[in-house]
């Protein structure tokens, strides 16, 4: 009886337990779904979705949008555009008696919607309002002139060699940031140019990084002597005939330059294309010139040929293949044409070089015709 007693007690605290645990979980099983009890005040909200443009139909990210209620001077809702120029805002579906919006932005106009009873109506019902595109209008301010100026002056300083090409630059970006600092506190919004961390978000990091690891393997293959050694094998191959040599030359220059900076190509060309044109007694232009423009165009084929293909496929998200396949070809029938044209333009030039390297020359000497008959030395 002892046992059959304990295990009746068992039994009804087991039941006891269980009804307790059910009446809990239906007691607290609203507030465990929607993580708090809804109060009476709650009510649903409507939303007004848009977007911002310029007049060219390009997004304005980062546009100040303020939502006035009922002609409050301060704003209710006060929220920015996103990168693709749409924003949301929220409101409370209550009774509104007026409701502007106004989107403004520096450099640009500010605008101001005043909604109708129309929408009024739409959104106290609760139907979400989409508001046709925004475009704002550029405004010409007064930070706009001071960048112009400072950007010129810049220019013609690198121009004129007054100051280095990284000094100068760094010197133009302080000056207006500088600028836009004191000026804004001085002539208000219109002095406003941009914030220091505007500035940095305009910076392309990757395409920094990716010419600073191209400018480290230049480096290493500088000191290779490799484009010293493909110069003299073009000129061997040629045996001394200047019109294949010249093919040669453009066709390694624009190899190169497609997967070297132009300068760099450059100065890795000439000199050794400058020592060819002594040795064959013509003009160095008459090789250097061709080089450049060479360089320019192999350059065209791929993303790390020149710095603005870089900042191109950074910005569009195109790989490198993407430039070899749709741009080679054309820079295929640009190289046959430049050398056509090199071709025919030094025509005089190049026919002054017979067969073979003259003898050694100074720089400012003058070719004279090479002789037809053996030196007396070497008679008898």
């Amino acid at each position: 009886m002892p046992s059959f007693t304990r295990l009746k007690v068992h039994i009804l605290t087991v039941i006891g337990l269980s009804i307790l645990a059910c009446g809990l979980w239906v007691n607290l099983s609203p507030i465990l779904v929607s993580g708090q009890e809804e109060t009476p005040a709650e009510r649903p909200t409507v939303s007004i979705i848009g977007r911002v443009t310029d007049t060219q139909g390009v997004p304005v990210h980062t546009a100040e949008i303020l939502v006035y209620i009922d002609n409050e001077d301060e704003p209710a809702i006060r929220i920015v555009s996103h990168e693709d120029g749409a924003f949301v805002t929220e409101l409370p579906r209550t009774p509104v008696v007026a409701l502007r919006l106004q989107v403004s932005r520096p450099h640009f106009e500010s605008y101001t919607q005043d909604f109708d009873a129309d929408l009024l109506a739409r959104l106290h019902d609760g139907v979400n309002v989409r508001l046709p595109d925004i475009m704002l209008k550029r405004e010409i301010t007064l930070g706009f002139w001071v960048a112009t100026l400072v950007f010129a002056g810049i220019l013609i300083v690198m121009a004129a060699e007054k100051l280095h090409n990284t000094t100068a630059t760094f010197l133009g970006a302080a000056a207006i940031l500088g600028f836009s600092h004191v000026g804004t506190l001085a002539f208000g919004e219109q002095a406003f140019i941009f914030t220091f961390e505007e500035a940095i978000s305009y910076i392309d990091f990757e395409v920094i990084l990716l010419v600073m690891s191209m400018m480290v393997v230049v480096g290493i293959l500088e000191n290779t002597g490799i484009f010293q050694w493909m110069a003299f094998m073009a000129y061997r191959l040629s045996r001394g005939r200047i019109g294949l040599l010249v093919v040669i030359l453009l066709a390694i220059t624009a190899m190169a330059s497609a997967l070297l900076d132009n300068v760099t190509t450059m100065l890795l060309i000439a000199p050794i294309s400058l020592q060819i044109a002594l040795a064959l007694g013509i003009n160095p232009l008459s090789l250097l010139l061709p080089e450049v423009f060479a360089a320019n165009v192999g350059g065209l084929s791929t993303l790390i040929g020149t710095p603005t293909n870089i900042l191109i496929g950074s910005f569009a998200s195109m790989s490198f293949n993407d430039f070899l396949v749709n741009l080679t070809p054309g820079v295929i029938l640009a190289l046959v044409a430049l050398n056509l044209y090199v071709q025919r333009y030094y025509r005089t030039e190049y026919s002054q070089v017979d067969q073979g390297i003259s003898p050694p020359s100074m720089p400012g000497w003058k070719r004279t015709p090479r002789s037809r008959t053996r030196p007396s030395c070497a008679r008898g």
